[in-house]
């Protein structure tokens, strides 16, 4: 996102995530959701302060949609659809209100959103198992194109979420503020858990698995939604971790914060893998130093001194990335000093560009050079907004080649824009039997648009959505 009257202030804000914990259905704050969890997510990202580290935590790997003998009515299907849509007109609903500060009515119309999406079947499995419908439906969010059943989920997670941001404008509780966020991520994990979002290593993320609806014929349809959900739940995560620090929960505060690192570690992969927009990287950096320098503080105050070391050296490395004052660096420096006195230090494979990486991370496919296209001066001046999808070969050193409009939103206006910065991108070479190889029909999608009031972390342009 760009601001008309400054060519280099970005506003562009986005959420993420990927994690693997399990909160009970029902509508009732839980007063300590993520202790179960904790040491699942502090082993992933503080590997090397565990005798047996592992990443290998999530074992639901299959879109169990469609997947029953039985085959859900006709009756069922119609009363599905139209919940759907009622609840994705109700996301925008809030939307529109929030951008005029109307957030009482925002939340009204949130809540009134949540009890019809808890007595629906949107998050019923043994319905969803049996969900067959003929008329599949299609959208597109973030131009990615998802089927009527992940856009429904997808816009609970989001009306959620949104129903924090009005619960803090209106200076709710703590409690009723923590009450969203628990929701929403109930509704993402709930997905994480049925929709196929992982392989067998939680960083592996795979495309969502096929699945086909049958009418006399199978028509096949690829789900999108966990990638989505991600960026939402990166941020719902993050501030559940900030409510917990500033409680002085430090199990709730661990469980969080490394939840919400591993969230963004995967919501910076997908935007590298998609190549959307540096700024939101850069966003998501601010994000994780955020959370690892409270991370070091509250770790130290309980004496898991690794922990806190490694945190305190993050912070470090991050903070010269982004030009933190010399004297705050120093003062997180003699944290690291102070922490490690207690600890034998041991390497990990902590990255600054993407934080926590395994073991295989030379054979991922990751960017690690983006250019950021110039706004084209005369769609600024006409505060004309846009999307363009690429394609291009990645070629055996990283480079890229041979770049393709497959289509664009106004056609023809930031193409050539595009193009450019494509041809700049500089990619992790794909490797095969430890020689590079090239990479043909690489796809991302570049988004412009201009920063103002009433924009959320979620606006898309008109034709991009």
């Amino acid at each position: 996102m760009i601001s008309k009257n400054n060519f280099g202030s970005h506003g562009y804000k986005t959420a993420l995530l990927i994690t693997g914990i399990f909160l009970s259905w029902s509508n009732e704050a839980s007063t300590s959701p993520y202790v179960s969890s904790v040491s699942e997510y502090e082993n992933i990202q503080f590997n090397a302060c565990y005798s047996e580290p592992s990443l290998a935590i999530e074992t639901h790997s299959k879109d169990w949609i469609g997947t029953a003998d039985d085959t859900s009515s006709k009756k069922e299907n119609l009363d599905l659809r139209k919940i759907i849509t009622i609840i994705n007109k109700n996301h925008q609903k809030i939307i529109s209100l929030q951008s005029k500060e109307r957030h009482e009515k925002s939340l009204d119309l949130a809540e009134e959103s949540v009890d019809l999406i808890n007595s629906s079947n949107i998050f019923n499995l043994n319905f969803l198992k049996r969900f067959k419908d003929p008329r599949p439906g299609e959208r597109r969010i973030n131009a990615v194109k998802v089927d009527n059943i992940s856009a429904g989920q997808y816009a609970s997670v989001l009306i959620a979420s949104l129903g924090y941001e009005s619960s803090v404008k209106l200076g709710l509780s703590k409690l009723q503020q923590r009450y969203w966020l628990e929701l929403s991520l109930k509704y993402s994990r709930w997905i994480h858990e049925n929709r196929g979002c992982f392989d067998e290593l939680i960083f592996n993320l795979k495309s969502p698995s096929d699945y086909s609806h049958t009418s006399g014929s199978k028509v096949k349809f690829t789900s999108r939604i966990c990638p989505l959900v991600n960026n939402v739940e990166a941020v719902v995560s993050k501030n559940l971790f900030l409510l917990d620090y500033e409680e002085g929960d430090f199990k709730n505060a661990m469980s969080t914060g490394t939840l919400a690192l591993t969230n963004f570690t995967l919501s910076d992969r997908e935007l590298g893998g998609r190549g959307l927009n540096a700024f939101s990287l850069n966003n998501n950096t601010l994000s994780r130093l955020n959370i690892l320098i409270r991370l070091a503080d509250i770790s130290e105050r309980n004496n898991k001194f690794c922990i806190s070391s490694k945190s305190y050296d993050r912070s470090v490395k991050l903070g010269k990335k982004i030009k933190i004052k010399a004297e705050i660096l120093d003062s997180w420096q003699a944290g690291f000093n102070r922490a490690s006195k207690f600890i034998d230090t041991k390497e990990d494979t902590w990255s600054s560009q993407y934080g926590i990486l395994n073991k295989k991370e030379g054979s991922s496919y990751v960017p690690i050079y983006q250019v950021p296209p110039v706004y084209p001066r005369r769609a600024l001046e006409r505060e004309i907004e846009g999307c363009v999808m690429m394609q291009f070969t990645v070629k055996k050193d990283g480079t890229t080649k041979d770049p393709k409009v497959l289509w664009s939103v106004p056609s023809e206006i930031f193409d050539r824009s595009a193009m450019n910065s494509a041809l700049r991108y500089r990619y992790m070479p794909q490797m095969e039997e430890g020689q590079p190889i090239e990479v043909s029909n690489v796809k991302t999608v570049l988004v412009f648009k201009i920063e103002s009031p009433g924009k959320g972390m979620n606006y898309l342009p008109q034709g991009c959505d």
